[in-house]
């Protein structure tokens, strides 16, 4: 059976005023839940676009956004690739690959995107150049397997810079900007610390269970 996956993209919309109506600790019934949008309401998020993506084949996790370039960066974990959307143009770029699921992702200022690994335990930050539109060399309604990233531009884009082995199942990735310190989630329990001036583990926070 064919799959396509679709990233839908959903935004936030301008929020009631707090003049518009009184607040109320009411709890929505099914019913009204499903009640559909009077002229003149609004809501705190509302969709946007969707995006297909016939030739991701997998599942797909976190993301995360270059807005210098407006482009959106998506774990495909299950096709060992992240990614790319452009967002202005509503399409699928060239994908980042060579990655071993990939899960928790961060794009830095610094033109950089850390995507941890969970299939390796692998923290990999690679240059965050624009990525080109892609070419479909396959279609998949026809049963036909993608072969993505074979050529030799996008192996140039893949490329990782640096490697760091954070730990098993490497999961989720936040960067503090304060002390230029990222932390992922790892293990049963972990945080591990990495500096992002050598690209060094400096430390590891034991917790109570996956972060």
């Amino acid at each position: 059976m064919a799959f396509t996956s679709i990233l839908t993209l959903v935004f936030a919309a301008t929020m009631q005023s707090a003049t518009s109506a009184p607040a109320t600790t009411a709890r929505a019934t099914p019913a009204q839940a499903t009640t559909p949008q009077k002229q003149g309401e609004t809501h705190a998020l509302s969709l946007q676009s969707t995006v297909p993506m016939p030739l991701v084949l997998g599942r797909m996790d976190h993301m995360a956004i270059d807005l210098k370039r407006n482009v959106l960066y998506v774990s495909g974990l299950g096709d060992d690739t992240v990614e790319s959307v452009d967002l202005a143009a509503q399409k699928l770029l060239a994908p980042r690959t060579g990655l071993k699921e990939p899960t928790g992702i961060v794009y830095l200022d610094s033109d950089e995107l850390i995507v941890a690994n969970g299939g390796n335990g692998d923290l990999d930050v690679v240059r965050s150049d624009a990525p080109a539109a892609e070419e479909p060399k396959a279609d998949p309604a026809k049963g036909e397997t993608p072969l993505r990233g074979t050529d030799k531009a996008v192996a140039e884009r893949a490329k990782t810079v640096r490697k760091v082995h954070v730990g098993a199942d490497a999961d989720n990735v936040r960067f503090d900007p304060v002390t230029k310190r990222v932390f992922v989630g790892v293990g049963s329990g972990n945080l591990t610390i990495v500096r992002t001036d050598a690209w060094l583990m400096s430390g590891l926070i034991e917790l109570g269970g996956h972060p």
